[in-house]
């Protein structure tokens, strides 16, 4: 994708476990060099460790940059930084993204402008940068990390589910502004993914129905962070050319599938 013959590079946010971290070991497997960003430094330490312990013939590099993808100025510093390192952003993946469980009654205003400040104003925000620099090199593409929440109700999440909705048109927005600029704008919605945030909230019985014998998914279970970074990757890469203002939806089927009989007594 770089159009200087260097190695591609890519920004990734959230990028210290799950599925951030998933997606930089895919790329850099496929020989993209990474800017890693997260909030906490250890945990970002840790990722780093990990990827570099990944060896394989002509992977590409990572670094790591501490931000906070709700501050503004951390948005300008990290992609300052991005480009002073490799001197060029061919990719972004805007993955970065919390949870509040406050339902709608309950749910201050405080609660709800924390969630949207990270999964929709952030992607915004960093989409821009990252767009202005992309449209002075011809071209890029982007990579929304949205959720099947942004298409349908799932539990008393309106913060979140709102915030991801308004992702998956963010990214349509993207798409046909910056489309005659040659950046591809897409988003990735994944269902139920085995992350350590969705281990930890499920009890042992629920993860193992939900990873090997789950009938709410067609395919009889949760996805896999690889399956989903998979997925990103394609699109990052020139396979997915013609690909712009388009949703993936990656969930087993679980979006597809309105027979609730199951969840019935026999």
């Amino acid at each position: 994708m770089s159009q200087d013959n260097s190695p591609p590079t890519a920004l990734v946010t959230g990028g210290s476990q799950g599925i951030g971290l998933a997606v930089a070991s895919v790329l850099l497997a496929r020989g993209w060099n990474v800017t890693l960003a997260g909030r906490g430094r250890d945990r970002l330490d840790s990722a780093i460790t990990t990827l570099r312990d990944q060896s394989g013939p002509g992977r590409g590099t990572v670094e790591a940059v501490t931000a906070d993808v709700a501050a503004e100025g951390d948005i300008d510093r990290l992609v300052a930084t991005t480009v002073a390192r490799w001197g060029h952003i061919d990719g972004l993946v805007n993955n970065a993204g919390i949870f509040d469980d406050a339902s709608f009654l309950t749910l201050s205003a405080k609660e709800w402008n924390d969630v949207l400040a990270v999964n929709l104003t952030g992607p915004f925000l960093l989409t821009q940068r990252v767009a202005s620099h992309m449209k002075d090199r011809g071209g890029g593409s982007i990579v929304n990390i949205a959720s099947i929440d942004g298409h349908r109700i799932d539990g008393t999440y309106p913060a979140y589910n709102v915030s991801k909705a308004g992702l998956l048109h963010l990214t349509r927005q993207a798409a046909v502004e910056l489309g005659p600029h040659g950046i591809r704008c897409n988003s990735v919605s994944p269902g139920w993914t085995k992350t350590p945030m969705v281990e930890a909230a499920l009890t042992s019985p629920q993860l193992e129905a939900m990873t090997t014998n789950w009938p709410r998914a067609p395919l009889g279970r949760m996805v896999s962070t690889e399956e989903v970074a998979r997925t990103v990757a394609f699109l990052l890469g020139e396979d997915a050319s013609g690909i712009t203002a388009a949703d993936v939806v990656v969930d087993a089927g679980t979006l597809a599938n309105l027979w609730l009989l199951e969840t019935l007594p026999s």
